[in-house]
């Protein structure tokens, strides 16, 4: 596993923003937001991603998000440096909860990345106050 210095910076009832970083390796469908972990957890979870930024060595290959499932469902592949989500216009990426759905979000790159990445995720089943608002 590569995700390494994993950080909470924030964890309120209705969203989490964390923070990690992938230390010069790949990574195949590797953890990056264990949802059972979060505030007000209670069962099935579902997160929905809100906003990401990252700033990698990956400008040639990238890094693909997943929604944990049975068979993991693609939420978004990023390149390079980049956000998604921050200027209030573009739509949450939403779990589409495949069958096995667990709430984690995994993280996947096939060749050696270095980088940083902030995520930031809405609470939207299995929290003590899934669907409010900030």
């Amino acid at each position: 596993m590569a995700i390494v210095n994993p950080r909470t910076l924030v964890d309120s009832e209705t969203r989490s923003v964390l923070q990690f970083e992938i230390s010069n390796d790949t990574n195949a469908a590797v953890v990056c937001v264990d949802a059972s972990s979060l505030r007000g957890h209670s069962s099935n979870p579902t997160l929905h991603i809100r906003s990401i930024k990252w700033n990698t060595t990956a400008a040639t290959s990238n890094l693909k998000f997943l929604f944990d499932a049975t068979s993991n469902e693609h939420a978004i592949t990023v390149h390079g440096s980049g956000e998604y989500g921050f200027h209030g216009k573009q739509p949450l990426i939403k779990n589409g909860e495949a069958s096995g759905v667990t709430g984690d979000i995994l993280i996947t790159n096939a060749a050696a990345a270095t980088g940083t990445v902030i995520i930031e995720v809405t609470k939207s089943k299995g929290y003590t106050y899934s669907g409010q608002t900030r």
